[in-house]
Formats: C-alpha cells, sequence, structure tokens
C-alpha cells in the first residue's frame, strides 16, 4: 500500500480570500477578507445612522500546484497542476454608528476529472489515475480601520472542509482508491489598503488595492485508501499545525454616482498553505484571477 501524504483533499484545503473595505469618505479601504464589499457599506458619513447592507457574489478560477513526499519513505508525488472552480457570495453588515464592517463569506467548488501520477520510488511502481475534489470554505470577519483610515486590520476565523478521491490503476494495471477528508479551523489576521480614486473627477470612481494575511490554525485528516494487489485497504487520522498565506493585487470601480451603485472588482489571489505539523517544506500553492460585484442597500 502506498499513501500520498497530504493527498489534493488536503492541497484544495487553502485558505483566505475576499476584498476590500472602505471607511467614511476616504478611499477604499480593502481587505484579506471578503471586503471590497463593504466598500459600500461605508461610503457615505450619511448612512451613520443606518444599518448598511451589502451581498456580493463571486467567482475564483484558479490552478493548483503541488508537490508532496510521504515521511519516512521515498514515495514522491510528482507535481500535479489542475484547475479548480470556486463559486459563492459574500453577505456584510455595518452596523448605526461603527466604522467596523462584519462579513460571511462562503466559497464551494472543486475540480472534476484531472490528471493524476504518482511515482512510488522504493518499490518501483507508479499510478496514474483521474482526481475528483471538492472544497467548502466558510469564513467570518471583522474590518476594524485605523490611523487616517485608508487602510483596516482585518480579524476573523476561518472553516474548510475539503475532500479528494483519486482512481485509477498501477504500472501493474492493479486499481487503486485513494480517499481523504479534511477539515480545518484558522484564526487569522491580515492588513488591507487601498489607492485615492485614480481619477478624481470621474463620475466611476476607480481604485487599486492590495493585502497581505497570515493564519495558523489546525487541520484532521482521515485516509481511507484501497491499492492494488489484494486490494489492501488502510483507513486511518491525523492532525497537526498549519501555516497560510494569502496576497492579492486588484482593481474595483463603481458604476454610478449613487452611494449604492454597485461595484465591480477584478483581483489576482495567491495562497500559501503548508502541510500538517508546520511542514513549511512541500506547500501548497494556489493562483488565479477572480471577479464579483457588490450591491449595498439599507
Amino acid at each position: 500500500m502506498r499513501k500520498l501524504r497530504g493527498s489534493v483533499a488536503a492541497s484544495l484545503a487553502v485558505y483566505l480570500g475576499g476584498v476590500g473595505v472602505s471607511v467614511g469618505q476616504s478611499p477604499n479601504v480593502l481587505s484579506p477578507s471578503q471586503s471590497n464589499d463593504a466598500t459600500a457599506a461605508n461610503q457615505s458619513t450619511g448612512l451613520d445612522s443606518s444599518w448598511v447592507w451589502y451581498v456580493t457574489p463571486r467567482a475564483w478560477f484558479t490552478t493548483l500546484s503541488d508537490k508532496r513526499f510521504q515521511p519516512g519513505a521515498s514515495d514522491v508525488e510528482q507535481t500535479q497542476s489542475f484547475p479548480i472552480y470556486m463559486g459563492g457570495a459574500t453577505i456584510g453588515v455595518k452596523p448605526p454608528g461603527w466604522d467596523t464592517t462584519v462579513d460571511f463569506t462562503a466559497l464551494y467548488g472543486g475540480s472534476s476529472g484531472a490528471s493524476f501520477t504518482q511515482a512510488d520510488l522504493l518499490a518501483g511502481d507508479a499510478f496514474q489515475g483521474t482526481i475528483r475534489a471538492s472544497r467548502l470554505d466558510v469564513e467570518s470577519l471583522a474590518h476594524i480601520p485605523f490611523g487616517s483610515k485608508v487602510a483596516t486590520i482585518d480579524v476573523g476565523m476561518r472553516y474548510i472542509h475539503s475532500s479528494s478521491n483519486i482512481t485509477g490503476s498501477d504500472l501493474f494495471g492493479l486499481p487503486f482508491q485513494f480517499r481523504e477528508k479534511s477539515n480545518y479551523f484558522i484564526p487569522e489576521i491580515g492588513l488591507s489598503a487601498a489607492s485615492p480614486p485614480l481619477w478624481a473627477d470621474s463620475d466611476y470612481k476607480q481604485y487599486i488595492f492590495g493585502a497581505m494575511s497570515v493564519g495558523i490554525g489546525y487541520k484532521q485528516t482521515t485516509d481511507n485508501d484501497t491499492c492494488c494487489s489484494g486490494l489492501n485497504t488502510v483507513f486511518y487520522t491525523r492532525s497537526g499545525g498549519v501555516v497560510a498565506l494569502d496576497g492579492f493585487v486588484g482593481y474595483q470601480i463603481q458604476l454610478g454616482k449613487a452611494w449604492n451603485a454597485i461595484r465591480a472588482s477584478v483581483r489576482y489571489r495567491f495562497q500559501y498553505i503548508s502541510q500538517g505539523r508546520f511542514d513549511l517544506s512541500q506547500p501548497t500553492f494556489i493562483s488565479g484571477p477572480e471577479i464579483s460585484f457588490t450591491i449595498p442597500f439599507h
């Protein structure tokens, strides 16, 4: 039985996302969480006495690149690179008299039918097949402005559930199935900022924004593998700490003059997550463009 460490489910369980928040009438302040949404929530000081809400549909088109080693053995899984498509939405609120905006985001997606290859150097075997994987990413964050209110500190919690099912055959034509489910619990903190309007006299205000965030948390993974000669099955659970980083740069445009005009955003997002037990030697890296539209109301 050959077991790949931190299989694709763990790889898909990277965390962090979202964009931007603005405060008062200052330039948009954008956060490493879901808040270019909050841009609208804080755009006008005339709304200080009202509850301001926003909804942001999101689509993220990513590519995952990963290489993993099984500890204590010579198994090496070759670098894999395949697309992951995520979709979901953010709901946020700015209570009356608050500068802080709070939001909740859920994203779901995955990959179906991507190619899988793993080499077992010790046994002289190799595995080829396909990957089917899914990921649920749920997050809640508070965006706290500071200084001149052109930046925010973003603090919150993320939960991720990911699963993968890899099927195929080895070099000798024997079937295998590697199944894994992972749960991640990651407190996170970040810092974000944005430019003043690029053209102050334009009816369609435009901004450049960027952010970086870090999280240190915990994961628990369950593996259920069936492989090769005799179709032996192995079931076990492992756990450990993880370190995660998230950064992005983006562009936002306000589609109208009114405070409740729709905001359209595009950003390029990149993420890093270590293996379990704070193993930094073989991280997972995910990157790709995301588009979103923020609709404010009160």
